[in-house]
């Protein structure tokens, strides 16, 4: 943790960039599409991230699904010895959560929910999500939306004091950074999730953008 809170690198594609994130991160995230791998610099496929995660000693492996249903996500979670969490990133009816947090933690995964901010309001509502004993609840933007709020984030600060009345361990995405990291911790979050704000590229993460954010977390305390 830094300053208190836990810090989650997401779309981790290579191995390279793992020599200076594992450890760093308290979370390494991986984004796997069983359909469509190549839409996104950041998509692998699940055999593409078994074999990144299987290299990961000290970081906490997280498998980011998206495009998978509910059901073919827990046929799937039998053959993943190689993550810890599965990130859900799909709304979930608020009885689906808690059926699949229990699911998974029969194998040995931890589920991490997610709230998606869409312009108006989160949906789903975190309140309607039954308390658990979730890795997490990350509150994260829909993809697409070109609106900005405070600090330049995706999401409205309020959408995390939302989701923190109702869940004790609350992640913030959307556009977190550098400079605007210190907002979202005073919130009392668990959990800062970046991606393309520690990248050089898309998909390549830059181990000068990590170190600053980390410094930058430390300094918010």
């Amino acid at each position: 943790m830094h300053g208190g809170v836990a810090l989650k690198v997401c779309g981790v594609t290579r191995a390279e960039d793992l020599e200076f994130i594992d450890g760093v991160a308290d979370y390494v995230g991986f984004i796997a599409s069983l359909a469509r791998p190549k839409d996104s610099p950041r998509a692998l496929s699940i055999e593409k991230a078994i074999d990144l995660a299987s290299t990961v000693a000290r970081s906490r492996r997280v498998l980011v699904l998206f495009d998978v249903d509910l059901k073919g996500a827990l046929e799937l979670a039998s053959s993943l010895e190689a993550f810890d969490v599965i990130q859900y990133h799909k709304p979930l009816e608020p009885r689906a959560a808690m059926s699949m947090a229990e699911e998974l933690k029969s194998l040995g995964l931890s589920l991490a929910p997610v709230t998606l901010w869409n312009g108006r309001r989160l949906e789903p509502h975190p309140c309607t999500i039954p308390s658990h004993d979730y890795e997490y609840l990350l509150v994260d933007a829909l993809k697409g939306l070109n609106r900005r709020y405070e600090g330049g984030l995706k999401a409205p600060l309020r959408s995390y004091v939302e989701a923190l009345k109702c869940h004790r361990k609350v992640g913030a995405a959307g556009g977190v950074s550098e400079s605007n990291v210190c907002l979202v911790m005073k919130l009392r979050v668990s959990l800062v999730d970046v991606s393309s704000s520690v990248e050089e590229a898309p998909g390549v993460k830059s181990r000068v953008k990590v170190e600053r954010l980390v410094e930058a977390m430390r300094r918010c305390v």
